[in-house]
Formats: structure tokens, sequence, C-alpha cells
């Protein structure tokens, strides 16, 4: 189970350190926080494997923040970080995705908001392409990511939906990160299909 983490400076000069990971047990994650000078949060990292995912620790304690070109990149970067770990976790990626998106979602908004996002969990729809060839519904519950930036602009980020690649055309299969302005993607919904 990977531990992730967000390093940030406080006013007096200390640092707080947000980790979350997911309990796959209890399928819920599990967080914890850690206040001190970087000598204390270099060592809350180590034991606790954690990935820190907006700066850098060095072996001698210092902290180097991380620089983002804009928002989009920030939140590009956090959830690429996630992804990968999640592909190690799951011995590949795609189809091996399938019910990580539950985990996946909370993971990412909890990152989000040590941040400073707004986000939310949307438990919506995917509805497929092609009726899978068992005869089951053509269509299946899904959950991502939204973050809503400066009050108005919603931004859509998804890393498992290319689990459902196996039953949509070639035109209209997902990458391994979806991160959009433009609504929801072809074949997402927040509301249950009608088959």
């Amino acid at each position: 189970m990977a531990v992730y983490g967000v390093v940030n400076k406080r006013i007096d000069g200390s640092y707080w350190l947000g980790m979350v990971g997911w309990d796959p047990l209890l399928k819920c994650i599990s967080t914890k926080e850690v206040v001190g000078p970087n000598r204390v949060i270099r060592e809350a990292v180590v034991s606790n494997n954690c990935i820190i995912v907006n700066c850098t620790i060095q072996s001698s304690g210092q902290i180097y923040k991380r620089r983002y070109k804009t928002e989009s990149h920030k939140i590009s970067s956090v959830a690429k970080i996630v992804r990968k770990e999640l592909e190690k976790d799951a011995w590949g990626n795609g189809e091996s995705m399938s019910n990580r998106d539950t985990e996946a979602s909370r993971i990412l908004s909890e990152l989000y908001e040590y941040l400073g996002f707004r986000s939310r969990i949307v438990n919506g729809w995917c509805k497929y392409d092609k009726t899978p060839a068992n005869g089951t519904r053509p269509y299946s519950w899904h959950t991502w990511v939204e973050l809503l930036l400066n009050g108005s602009k919603t931004i859509y980020v998804d890393i498992t939906a290319d689990q459902f690649n196996r039953y949509m055309s070639h035109g209209n299969k997902y990458q391994s990160l979806i991160l959009t302005t433009w609504g929801l993607p072809h074949g997402m919904s927040y509301k249950e299909p009608v088959a």
C-alpha cells in the first residue's frame, strides 16, 4: 500500500506533512498529520515510506518545493504520481485499474485538498460503445474527481477510465490520465444510463 504526502511550510517556520493511504481491508483512506521542523518531517516520510507529491526532501532534511508552471500542471503532476504507483501495485495498467477508481479518487481528492484545491468525488457512470459478450448491461458505475478553480472552472480528473477501453470503440479509448475542463468525456455521465 502506497502512502502519499504533501508538505507545506507554516507561518512559524515549521512544516506540516499530510499523509494519505488506502486501507484495502476497510476500503477507505487513512490519513495522518505531522507537524515539526524539517528533520521531523523527513523522519516521518522515511518511516512511513511516504511518496511526497509537491516537494523533494534531501537526506540532510532540506525541503525543496516543486515549481509548477500552472495550476493544471500541478494537478496533472499529482495525478501522474498516483497513477504510476497504482500501476506498480496492480501489475500493469488499463484493465488492471478495474475497481481501483474509488481508491484513486479518494486519494487524489485528499491530496488536492492538502494542496489547497476544492475537490469533490463524483460517483457516476461509464456507458460503453460495445456491449459486453457476457450479456451484462452496457455500462458500469465509475468514480472520478472534480476540482473547482477560482470558484467557477471545473476540472475533471480521472486516472482509471482506461479500465473500460475493451468496451470502447477505437476512437473513444481513454488515456491513463484524463484532465479536462470541457465537461465529461465521451461515455461518462452523472446519471445511470438507460440500457
